[in-house]
């Protein structure tokens, strides 16, 4: 357990899907493939709102579908509200992706994050050469994306490292675009 100074523009606005996430590893076990299809289908949204709802489903399910859960994610967002993207207090930046895709690019976006988990843990890959890999071989991730996944996979224990936690940094112009409060202390505000 570690304790991290608390960014109230990222870990207050990320908490509804951490939280909602961690609650799915709870329930149904927290197996590195099942970790890696969960934290893949943030990769689709811009926002918190459809993933916690979409986690609190799988979260209440008996035992979790046996299609891949990043294209079910996927699906089960777009029949309840039309779309993977937040809208309005919940959107955060740009959705990452503008096109659909299907089944293969989920597999290989789950598998480049799989192998990020395994190498940040096994082999002390840093923070950011993990959100490297991200964003060079994962489609779809951007550079907002890459840090929020990395940073909850490392909220919720899958990466062990606390470096993750802390290292995931946003622009100070989107910072301010969802917090007022956020200090500036350079000349890029």
């Amino acid at each position: 357990m570690f304790v991290v100074n608390a960014n109230r523009n990222i870990s207050v606005f990320d908490s509804l899907s951490t939280h909602s996430f961690l609650s799915v590893l709870e329930k149904h076990g927290n197996a590195l493939p099942l970790v890696a299809e969960l934290a893949s289908a943030l990769f689709l949204t811009n926002g918190n709102d459809k993933s916690y709802y979409a986690f609190k489903h799988l979260e209440e399910l008996a035992t979790l579908p046996k299609e891949n859960l990043t294209m079910y994610f996927a699906n089960w967002c777009n029949g309840e509200y039309g779309s993977v993207f937040s809208k309005g207090d919940f959107q955060r930046f740009r959705p990452p992706t503008q096109k659909a895709y299907g089944l293969p690019v989920a597999i290989y976006n789950s598998l480049v994050l799989r192998n990020v988990i395994i190498s940040a843990n096994e082999k002390g890959q840093s923070f950011s050469e993990s959100k490297d890999v991200l964003k060079k071989s994962a489609y779809g991730v951007s550079g907002v994306q890459g840090p929020r996944v990395l940073r909850t996979l490392s909220t919720v224990g899958s990466i062990i490292s606390n470096e993750y936690a802390v290292q995931a940094e946003i622009s100070v112009k989107l910072a301010k675009q969802v917090s007022p409060f956020v200090p500036c202390h350079d000349s890029t505000c």
